[in-house]
């Protein structure tokens, strides 16, 4: 057998290698991610019984991913490769343990500032991994990979909600926090496995540029493509809604059953997931993303896809907080999952699909929008939770990517760039 045959062999089975060790990681990560979102948000919620509380950690969270999207470019153009990511899941791991030797009396006071470091442990991991992702498998792969990563993404949320809501109910909090931890270094684990094949894709400007620098270059290149442009701008009104709908989850699983409600909001997440799932399989079978090279055909299906996807799954969340039957609530939350899932791997594919040089800081602007978004979208929604029931709160925070939406199909037929 030639020389070259043997090379290429070896390279598909380490390519095959990376995706297996990046989809573990991440399915890992997500996993733990969603262990942690119920418990602590239940918990913080029992302990205060108060939603602006809720909000305040869930914003101390965001704000982290806020910093983190700011310094993101900086650190991977120093730090490329997956050492970073490594270090990023013990930072989590160990951010955890805080809360398994310390006094319970003092859990109320630092779980915020645990959830500032998340937030920026979370966001610099998601940047890292999605602006890095071809320099591990290379560009033909991103599709497919993105595609898995939804999917096993989804199944972590599934099994994250799920065993949180059990295990509180049969064990502790302690118990969720535990098995947190060993997800995290799970994730380290498979991290530092994957084998560092196109290096040279991650160098995609020089070390010294600066994060001015990086935005004058997206801000060209996004005038140049206004409908990147228009998905970012739905993207940071896709936060807001998304942000009330995560301080609106133990809120209305307090609705549907008070004594059960960390369980209830365990169900809730699971089947949001499971559409989630759903939606990340249909984009592959429907055929919404790319499984090789990609032409502008693939990238104008792509945008319409996400397009659409969005109003689906806001439609979805409004429905679902306006029911009075929780099973009808779930049917709509299904749906919610399938339009989150689809638009998820169409966006991230679509984005991952720009130029080298403009990846990194697009990646890190969309982390920014979406940090910023989340951040606004739980200190107002919080507040509006007070005093507005919670179907009138997600009706007016959803309604707003379906209006801009709207607006920006109007503006890029406007302006003869078809959709």
């Amino acid at each position: 057998m030639p020389a070259s045959t043997n090379a290429n062999s070896n390279q598909t089975n380490i390519i095959s290698s990376n995706i297996t060790f990046i989809l573990s990681a991440r399915f890992l990560s997500d996993f733990s991610a969603f262990l942690n979102m119920v418990a602590l948000s239940s918990y913080i919620y029992y302990l205060s019984n108060s939603p602006i509380m809720v909000g305040i950690f869930l914003a101390c969270r965001v704000f982290g991913g806020l910093v983190a999207s700011l310094a993101s470019s900086s650190l991977f153009r120093l730090y490329p490769g997956k050492v970073s990511l490594v270090c990023l899941d013990l930072i989590r791991a160990s951010c955890l343990s805080l809360l398994l030797i310390t006094y319970s009396d003092v859990h109320l006071t630092i779980i915020p500032f645990l959830g500032f470091i998340l937030g920026v442990a979370n966001s610099l991991f998601s940047i890292g991994l999605n602006s890095q992702l071809t320099s591990f498998i290379g560009p033909h792969n991103l599709g497919k990979t993105n595609s898995w990563i939804t999917t096993l993404s989804s199944i972590g949320m599934v099994l994250g909600a799920l065993s949180s809501g059990i295990i509180i109910g049969v064990f502790s909090y302690e118990s969720v926090i535990f098995l947190n931890i060993l997800g995290y270094l799970g994730a380290a684990t498979c991290v530092a496995l994957v084998i560092h094949l196109y290096p040279k894709e991650i160098k995609q400007s020089p070390l010294q540029q600066t994060f001015k620098q990086d935005i004058e270059l997206l801000k060209q290149a996004l005038a140049k493509s206004p409908i990147i442009s228009a998905m970012l701008l739905i993207t940071l009104a896709d936060t807001l809604g998304s942000a009330s709908h995560n301080v609106g989850f133990p809120i209305i699983a307090k609705y549907f059953d008070p004594s059960s409600a960390a369980q209830i909001m365990s169900y809730i997440i699971a089947v949001w997931a499971l559409g989630k799932l759903s939606g990340a399989l249909l984009s592959k079978r429907l055929g919404l993303i790319p499984k090789q090279e990609v032409t502008d055909e693939n990238k104008k299906r792509m945008e319409k896809s996400f397009f659409i996807a969005v109003i689906i799954m806001s439609s979805g969340f409004i429905l679902a907080f306006n029911q009075n039957i929780l099973v009808l609530s779930l049917i709509c939350f299904f749906i919610a999952g399938i339009g989150d899932g689809i638009s998820e791997v169409c966006f991230i594919t679509r984005a991952q699909h720009t130029e080298d040089k403009i990846r990194l800081p697009l990646f890190s602007s969309i982390s920014f929008m979406q940090n910023t978004g989340f951040g606004l979208g739980m200190l107002i929604s919080s507040i509006a939770f007070e005093y507005l029931s919670p179907g009138y709160v997600i009706s007016i925070f959803h309604g707003l990517p379906i209006l801009v939406i709207i607006l920006c199909y109007f503006r890029i037929k406007k302006l003869n760039f078809g959709l």
